[in-house]
């Protein structure tokens, strides 16, 4: 907002002092007191105009990260279940059973370690 209004007043002083420098030069009034005062108002209307929309801009543009954030949640959750129908159904399409024990106790065990802890038990047995 600062650098804008910065470089709208910067721009119009340096036309202002243009214009100066060609009425010197040519000794002609180009701009009167008269006229720039029945311009004050139409652009203080004018400026007014354009910082209105520049603000509705920039908290349309602060709004988008917080959009993008809501957009990678929802696909995160949205992977996440296709991801787990998709674990299911190839379970059940192979008969794969016993991929992993889940204790709710001690967290998930692997087929391979459940077997060799089984053999263990059944060898200790004999």
């Amino acid at each position: 907002m600062i650098t804008t209004s910065f470089i709208i007043s910067l721009s119009l002083l340096a036309l202002l002092f243009g214009l100066k420098i060609f009425e010197t030069k040519t000794n002609k009034v180009i701009i009167s007191k008269e006229i720039l005062d029945k311009s004050d108002d139409k652009l203080k209307q004018f400026f007014i105009y354009i910082f209105r929309h520049y603000k509705k801009f920039l908290f349309e543009v602060y709004k988008l990260p917080k959009f993008f954030e809501e957009i990678k949640k929802d696909l995160k959750k949205f992977f996440a279940t296709k991801r787990d129908r998709i674990a299911t159904k190839v379970i059940r399409a192979l008969n794969i059973h016993n991929i992993k024990d889940i204790d709710r106790n001690r967290g998930s065990v692997s087929l391979f370690l459940r077997t060799i802890s089984e053999e263990k038990e059944r060898n200790k047995g004999l």
